[in-house]
């Protein structure tokens, strides 16, 4: 086996002296463990085998085994069933073995948590019986993949935590759990990490458990308890000791009553069309005094020039006194910016011949455009030039804002997602499609207004560049393709970052805020160095602070391995 590797160590020295690190690599489908030279640690054997946190990782077989059936007609038949078979690794030790729980949570130095969600059509006839009589169930694991009650249970749920850890000052001791057992029956356990057991039972066979009143910062919990004899009682679990103690509580809590007779007034309940509050009676008219106790006169007030449709008759509103009747060039039609608008500041689009142009205030502006929208305070224009559409942002007097034009201007972006192919087996294939959910238009449809964004791509030359509402270049006109990374991953891996895409390779940046710049750009940016899609990026990898890795997949959306944030590569060559 060949390997692509440059030395992992050099580049990340500063991460590596305390600890040799594990990733999984790729060879010929199969999955393994290397080390940062290169060495396999754990040899490509596994169909899945993904770092989930610290220095855990899953992993998945999917084997074939033979199940008997039996027909309507009562005859026996042997058949190949396909079933997935998981299990967990501690570095490269696997801890627990073709398991068939259907996921694992694991709390690195405290416990692992299986689920089995009974998805029973998977399973050999003797599976079939033995899960039929749980159902879904979980269960909890030791660090070291021990299960500590073997019998499972139906449901558990983590309350909180108590005392320090003898073994690590950072983290605590004791766990209190609630559970439902496979039987219906109900249950408060503590679980101790240091010792890695079951330490006691706080409450075992209660027909039911709820919580009355959970006060995590105090430390306290009350639980209503329905025993095993039907009787309800309500107990208090106090752990402000370090310790969870059981006791009786016979305290009943009821909801908080107003005894101060204060009146208590809810804002934003009423419609408005301003920033004013309702006056109240006896303020003269032209006084207005908004939500803050900021007093106006209503003379105080700039006038804003304006226009107004009334009827068939537009008219261009110059000054409180000052009305001007506007001749619109014959044939053309009008389009404010909000859909059966009659009043707006903005000069109006009009439309003449199939060709666009603007009525400003009480001059026209001639049809030169071949589209023209609303965009913001300014405009959009398109024009043919050589054959060619192109695309200026003019401002609200209509004139050029940049002085070069873009060859297409998106005002949303695109993004990479994953779509299933019924037809192939429910196979997830990666594509590039619009969000969802998301228009540019406003949202009363009118098709000549668009919504400025913080992320707009534009297109010049071929080539794709992204920029602000301010149309300040935040990525530059220099990549072939630039799309929002919209696949969803747990924790500790995240999908959250622009792809870019460039001579046939993938790259990808994140958009934060730059202090300095007093504004939005690109940060953590990987050049487009990758063959395979950037599908996430696991942070803080194997429990080291600062190290990211990178999960690439191919385009049939199968995970191929990782590679490290400076481009190297754990990959078959």
């Amino acid at each position: 086996m060949k390997l692509f590797l440059v030395s992992f160590l050099t580049l990340l020295a500063v991460h590596l002296f305390a600890q040799n690190i594990l990733v999984p690599f790729n060879s010929e489908g199969k999955y393994g463990l290397l080390d940062p030279n290169g060495k396999v640690i754990v040899k490509a054997t596994f169909d899945e085998l993904k770092w989930e946190t610290g220095q855990y990782f899953t992993s998945a077989n999917e084997i074939t085994i033979k199940d008997t059936v039996k027909t309507a007609s009562g005859e026996l038949r042997i058949r190949d069933r396909n079933i997935k078979r998981r299990g967990v690794f501690f570095k490269e030790k696997e801890i627990i073995k073709n398991s068939n729980y259907s996921k694992f949570e694991i709390i690195p130095g405290k416990f692992i948590v299986g689920q089995n969600d009974n998805r029973i059509y998977n399973s050999s006839k003797e599976e079939f019986l033995k899960a039929s009589s749980k159902g879904e169930f979980v269960s909890l694991f030791t660090i070291s993949g021990k299960n500590v009650f073997p019998e499972d249970f139906k449901r558990i749920q983590k309350f909180d935590t108590a005392g320090i850890s003898s073994k690590n000052d950072l983290k605590s001791k004791y766990v209190l759990f609630g559970a439902e057992h496979i039987d219906n029956t109900n249950s408060l356990f503590v679980f101790d990490t240091d010792k890695q057991e079951i330490s006691g039972w706080l409450v075992k066979n209660a027909k039911k458990i709820t919580v009355a009143d959970a006060r995590y910062p105090n430390k306290v919990i009350r639980f209503d308890i329905t025993d095993e004899n039907y009787k309800l009682s309500r107990k208090i679990v106090d752990y402000r000791s370090g310790k969870f103690l059981l006791s009786n509580d016979p305290s009943q809590f009821k909801a908080p009553v107003n005894t101060d007779n204060t009146e208590v007034r809810e804002y934003g309940t009423t419609a408005g069309t301003g920033n004013y509050v309702t006056d109240a009676p006896g303020v003269p008219d032209n006084i207005r005094e908004d939500v803050f106790g900021n007093v106006t006169k209503r003379n105080d007030i700039p006038y804003v020039q304006n226009f107004q449709m009334k009827g068939d008759s537009l008219f261009w509103n110059a000054s409180a006194t000052e009305k001007v009747l506007i001749t619109a060039p014959k044939g053309a039609a009008l389009f404010f910016a909000e859909a059966n608008g009659s009043h707006q500041q903005l000069p109006v689009i009009f439309k003449q011949d199939n060709q666009f142009g603007l009525l400003c205030g009480n001059k026209i502006l001639k049809p030169t455009y071949d589209s023209l929208v609303y965009f913001g305070s300014g405009f959009i224009a398109g024009k043919m030039n050589a054959g060619k559409m192109q695309y200026y942002f003019l401002d609200k007097s209509g004139e050029a804002a940049d002085k070069e034009p873009y060859d297409s201007i998106q005002t949303k972006i695109k993004q990479f997602d994953s779509d299933d192919d019924r037809s192939q087996g429910s196979k997830r294939f990666l594509v590039l499609k619009d969000k969802p959910g998301y228009s540019s238009y406003n949202k009363n449809g009118n098709k000549y207004k668009l919504e400025p964004s913080e992320r707009m791509i534009v297109y010049k030359n071929g080539k794709a560049g992204m920029i602000n509402a301010l149309r300040e270049i935040v990525i530059p006109v220099e990549y072939d393709l630039i799309a929002d990374n919209g696949l969803n991953f747990q924790r500790p891996n995240s999908g959250n970052f622009i792809v870019l895409k460039k001579d046939g390779l993938y790259g990808l940046t994140e958009i934060r805020y730059n202090k300095e710049l007093k504004k939005y750009d690109m940060s953590n940016t990987i050049d487009p160095v990758f063959k395979q899609f950037p599908a996430f990026i696991a942070k803080n990898y194997y429990g080291t602070p600062g190290l990211r890795l990178v999960g690439l997949y191919d385009e049939s959306f199968g995970f191929v391995g990782y590679a490290s944030d400076k481009g190297v590569l754990y990959l078959k060559k």
